[in-house]
């Protein structure tokens, strides 16, 4: 279950380090329902946005990413479906 936090956010539990040890990345929804991926020096400050999911056609199905030195690693889903026709029999 997402937390509240003093600064407005809602984050996932499972913040992630950088492998620098200079920052703390974690999955949070912002005031604004803007929902990504942000990241907060531990020290202190706010935390900035490094990866916004605003398109409402493509879900974050998956709470879980990944950091790396230079990436951050994620999954996005496409929101497709097929429609299908099926014929009713009469009894």
């Amino acid at each position: 279950q997402p937390e509240a936090h003093r600064s407005g956010f809602h984050t996932q539990p499972e913040p992630l380090w950088a492998r620098t040890g200079r920052s703390l990345f974690f999955r949070g929804l912002a005031r604004n329902g803007v929902t990504g991926i942000w990241r907060v020096d531990p020290v202190g400050g706010a935390p900035r946005p490094v990866v916004r999911f605003d398109d409402p056609s493509r879900v974050v199905a998956r709470a879980e990413f990944a950091v790396s030195a230079t990436r951050i690693y994620f999954t996005i889903s496409d929101r497709q479906s097929d429609i299908s026709i099926a014929e009713l029999l009469k009894k």
